[in-house]
């Protein structure tokens, strides 16, 4: 269980640092911030699969691919 937070920590912070990259560098910055942002919330609601978060993880993984078109 400690091993989960851990990546999720480490999903959360590179989307983080995705999503400011994406002020100077839109379309790589974009791309990493909403794929680690939806991995994030997919991996975390992983269990429940029926929530918001997962719909929220979904919809994020699939638009980082729609960022690279820019």
């Amino acid at each position: 269980m400690e091993m989960k937070k851990k990546w999720l920590a480490v999903f959360q912070i590179i989307g983080v640092a995705g999503f400011a990259v994406g002020v100077f560098q839109f379309t790589i910055g974009f791309f990493i911030g909403f794929l680690c942002t939806g991995l994030y919330f997919m991996l975390n609601n992983k269990d429940n699969v029926k929530s918001p978060g997962m719909a929220t993880g979904i919809i994020a993984f699939g638009y980082s691919f729609y960022s690279l078109t820019f």
